[in-house]
């Protein structure tokens, strides 16, 4: 699909294009860290008012996780809870190890994701950090993967495991078809 306009003198072209981008993966194992994340989460699920929204909502790439999923979000104090800090600056320390040594990157946001059987995350992107990320502080093989749609790309969580990509690339989660609490960390950097 292609399409074309002129606005200000300036000629803008439209086209879909296919996304491509380094997906940086690493696993971390630390039991002990992630039991402590596991229980502030919940503990601070219960202190936050959580939107789980309708399949009517409609997503758009730059509005807030909250408006377009179906499964728990709680904002995260990376200065209050040093674990949170924690699974931040490994990302950041990933990052600079494998792809992006130049840049002096902070974090910008970070928050936790609780899906339970039949929650989901539609298609999005951050768009205005520099990177990305997921921890998986609880999950299983079984539960839903991360879908990167257009690059036909899924990675299937497991306890542990980091995932870093560029914020402006199109990633989702498919409704959880299982009992298990799949529970992660997600925040931007840049």
């Amino acid at each position: 699909m292609r399409s074309y306009r002129k606005e200000n003198n300036i000629e803008i072209q439209s086209m879909q294009c296919l996304e491509f981008a380094d997906i940086i993966t690493t696993q971390i194992y630390n039991n002990e860290l992630n039991k402590n994340l596991i229980q502030e989460i919940k503990r601070l699920s219960n202190f936050q008012v959580c939107k789980n929204v309708s399949d009517n909502d409609i997503t758009d790439m730059y509005v807030p996780a909250e408006q377009f999923t179906k499964a728990q979000i709680i904002t995260l104090d990376v200065n209050a809870y040093h674990p949170f800090k924690q699974i931040c600056d490994l990302a950041i320390k990933t990052i600079y190890q494998s792809v992006d040594k130049e840049n002096n990157l902070n974090i910008k946001d970070c928050w936790g994701v609780i899906y339970n059987k039949g929650n989901i995350c539609q298609e999005h992107k951050h768009g205005i950090y520099a990177w990305s990320f997921v921890y998986y502080v609880q999950s299983t093989l079984k539960d839903a993967p991360l879908l990167f749609p257009t690059t036909d790309f899924s990675i299937f969580p497991t306890t542990g495991l980091l995932v870093i990509f560029p914020c402006w690339v199109t990633h989702s989660v498919p409704q959880q078809q299982i009992m298990n609490e799949r529970i992660v960390i997600a925040g931007n950097l840049g």
